[in-house]
């Protein structure tokens, strides 16, 4: 009869040391996944500002492109002729109708 309860005894230390064992198996799983659990939300919410962010930027191309060819229309506008020519007729200046160039002189100093 001691042998039988020995066996159970012995049973007994084995299964709490394995019920030990499993506890730190499946609180080391647990941990595990909601370890991965969190770095994969962390991801989520990282990929989630960075397409607001590139949503923003590629808003801003697109202003900063419209305004970049008003300036360039307003820029040939003012480099056009008819514009340079009402900018000139705005200024009052007489035109010049008979033009003397100086004439080189022989006795200036040469190099």
């Amino acid at each position: 009869m001691t042998r039988n309860n020995n066996c159970l005894l012995h049973n007994k230390r084995e299964f709490k040391k394995t019920n030990k064992f499993l506890k730190f198996v499946n609180v080391f799983c647990f941990s595990l996944i909601f370890t991965s659990i969190g770095f994969y939300l962390f991801n989520i919410s990282q990929l989630a500002t960075q397409g607001f962010v590139l949503r923003d930027l590629k808003f801003t191309i697109n202003v900063l492109a419209s305004e970049k060819s008003d300036l360039e229309e307003k820029l040939s506008f003012a480099q056009s002729y008819y514009s340079l020519n009402s900018r000139v007729a705005q200024l009052n200046m007489i035109e010049v109708s008979d033009m003397e160039y100086l004439k080189l002189n022989t006795s200036l100093a040469k190099k």
